[in-house]
């Protein structure tokens, strides 16, 4: 991966912990990595603390679509309904 395609996703990752869950993840314990041989979008482990995606997408906003769907996948209550309403408040 290019510097270029790790700084987009970098920021990113940080944009949405900052805008969607900024009371996830305070000791910043948990990465990104980018991993073209994936067998799916995206991939989250909880033991690694690591979400894995297999691409950056050139529309930012479903790079930031995939971002918030995996760390839904760590330790919060997934995407449920009161997941649902509250991205609706933002």
């Amino acid at each position: 991966m290019g510097v270029k395609e790790e700084k987009k996703l970098q920021d990113a990752f940080l944009y949405i912990r900052q805008t969607f869950f900024p009371r996830w993840d305070k000791t910043r314990k948990w990465i990104v990595i980018l991993d073209r041989n994936l067998p799916s979008q995206g991939l989250c482990s909880e033991e690694k603390r690591q979400i894995t995606i297999d691409h950056i997408d050139k529309d930012e906003d479903q790079l930031l679509l995939t971002l918030i769907h995996e760390i839904c996948h760590t330790n919060l209550s997934g995407h449920g309904k009161s997941w649902q309403e509250r991205m609706l408040q933002k």
